[in-house]
């Protein structure tokens, strides 16, 4: 399984992906990134300009 370990916006608005697989890590370049979570952790997320509602 791989763990989204970090995202990066690039200078040229690619992205890079980093996971960890295995206890190796792993980059990807991507043009577009799409994130998706279940509720409960997006809204104790401490990201800046999250895009989902607290938790009910």
């Amino acid at each position: 399984m791989h763990e989204l370990v970090a995202l990066r916006r690039n200078g040229d608005g690619s992205y890079t992906c980093t996971f960890d697989h295995g206890g190796s890590t792993v980059t990807a370049a991507a043009d577009h990134v799409v994130l998706a979570c279940p509720s409960a952790p997006c809204a104790t997320s401490t990201s800046p300009g999250r895009a989902c509602p607290p938790a009910s």
